[in-house]
């Protein structure tokens, strides 16, 4: 990364192709052969195994009794309170100790960041007093813990809070502490008004369904602020059967992908921006849903996944893998807390957006308005799992 990366490096701006990228990260025959081997010794067949073609995935069909059995965890249908989102996991699972070496992580298992296929039947499950005991001690410590939302979806906390109503454009750049304006952003970081258009470059905005942008307000942001970019619209690139939902208006539903592209595109004009709207209205969408838009290399380099086509027709990998190209910069204000996410499911996302910047692309991502102290401006504490003010501890 740093070899492509850094001005002083002989092979500065020497950006590598996706096909070296593919080439260079695939794991050995041995980590492929060693977790082939076990998963048909436990009963799954070669036929129900299919490795991507980049060979960063292992996928295979099962019945939940058989996974269960084989990660020694059980499943079930987790509902989210507020907006009813279900999801399928569990809150373990265990792999044999000489894959622990071979495997990053499983998937779906505990990360909630994953889209959810069709509604699952509940489980029942039988409690004793002391567990049921248990569960409502651990429910009342989580309640303490800051509200979590699905990435673009109004109960996000990571989108932006909404502030007085402007009812006068305030131009004079003196106002910057009252409103600030594309005119205070370029006095604040001495950045001149955009001259130049490549047609080869675009920068690329990224936004989660339902989050979506509405042309009048773009029109009425533009009226005031970019005269010459009223009535034009980003580029838009819809990734895993994005939409750009105009059912919910309103600044829950429009307020963060208003407040991006308006910024964005003022500030870049002449040059042109992409937006990439990620996610359908049924199950939304993640960062891993956009990476494997955008990068062959993450799912399935120069092919697609065969899916049932009973079950995931609507949403096959063969649809959205690879089939976009990134732009030169790609620019995201959403986040997940680090706490709510495992340490190797964050390693893996860290790699995969430097193999994007081995191809030359540059990822921004937003610093949130509480920085360290996560969305929710809390932090827990290692020990015991409280959460606090901020003042202490992580996220």
């Amino acid at each position: 990364m740093y070899d492509v990366s850094h001005p002083e490096s002989p092979n500065y701006g020497k950006h590598w192709s996706k096909q070296q990228i593919v080439e260079t990260f695939a794991p050995t025959r041995e980590t492929i052969d060693a977790v082939r081997g076990w998963l048909e010794s436990e009963g799954i067949s070669a036929e129900r195994i299919r490795m991507s073609h980049a060979r960063n995935w292992i996928s295979f069909n099962a019945t939940v009794r058989e996974v269960e059995r084989l990660l020694k965890t059980e499943y079930h249908t987790y509902k989210h309170a507020t907006h009813g989102q279900s999801h399928v996991a569990c809150e373990q699972y265990h792999l044999p100790e000489h894959l622990s070496e071979h495997v990053d992580l499983v998937m779906p298992t505990v990360h909630f960041d994953m889209r959810v296929g069709h509604e699952r039947s509940r489980k029942t499950i039988k409690m004793t007093s002391e567990e049921q005991t248990e569960l409502k001690r651990r429910s009342l410590t989580k309640r303490q813990r800051p509200e979590k939302g699905i990435v673009g979806l109004p109960s996000d906390a990571s989108l932006p809070k909404q502030g007085a109503v402007i009812t006068n454009a305030l131009m004079d750049i003196n106002q910057c502490d009252t409103m600030i304006t594309p005119a205070c952003l370029r006095a604040l970081y001495a950045t001149p008004p955009g001259t130049l258009s490549a047609s080869n470059n675009t920068l690329g905005i990224v936004e989660y369904t339902p989050q979506a942008i509405l042309q009048s307000d773009l029109n009425l942001y533009f009226d005031q602020f970019q005269a010459e970019l009223t009535g034009k619209s980003p580029i838009i690139q819809l990734l895993d059967n994005g939409v750009v939902q105009t059912t919910n208006q309103s600044f829950r539903f429009n307020g963060e992908s208003a407040l991006d592209l308006e910024f964005a595109m003022a500030m870049i004009y002449p040059q042109t921006a992409t937006l990439f709207q990620v996610g359908d209205l049924v199950q939304g969408a993640s960062f891993n849903n956009f990476l494997d838009s955008i990068d062959g290399s993450y799912c399935e380099f120069q092919g697609g996944n065969s899916e049932d086509p009973n079950v995931d027709a609507q949403y096959a990998e063969s649809v959205t893998c690879g089939t976009h190209e990134p732009t030169n910069v790609i620019s995201t204000s959403y986040s997940y807390n680090e706490g709510d996410l495992t340490y190797k499911y964050e390693q893996r996302q860290c790699d995969e957006y430097m193999k994007l910047g081995l191809r030359g692309v540059s990822i921004l991502f937003s610093s949130g308005d509480y920085g360290v102290a996560g969305n929710g401006g809390a932090c827990f504490d290692t020990l015991t799992g409280a959460y606090n003010n901020g003042s202490r501890g992580i996220l």
